[in-house]
């Protein structure tokens, strides 16, 4: 794959103006990238298992304690039966 024409198609498909320097710059950037991913593909993975973070960390959870708490209703200043009220959104014709 010419990486360096394909680097320039899509920057003429995204309509961003790349300099002649840009181009080659961004062409040995994007080629060293590709050759790392394809030294990752050469490695066997078949009998390891997925790691989602290099090292293991223990789960540092707090204990479930019951703690009082105020009725969700304390602070409203408009009650109704109970319930939260509102301010009117329509008015009655």
């Amino acid at each position: 794959m010419d990486v360096k024409k394909e680097l320039e198609k899509l920057a003429i498909g995204q309509r961003i103006p790349l300099t002649a320097e840009e181009s080659e710059s961004f062409s040995r950037q994007l080629e060293q990238v590709l050759q790392a991913f394809d030294k990752l593909d050469k490695n066997q993975t078949t009998d390891v298992k997925p790691s989602y973070h290099p090292v293991a960390i223990p789960a540092q959870l707090r204990p479930d304690e019951v703690e009082k708490s105020a009725a969700p209703t304390g602070n409203a200043k408009r009650l109704e039966k109970g319930y939260l009220r509102g301010p009117r959104m329509m008015k009655h014709q």
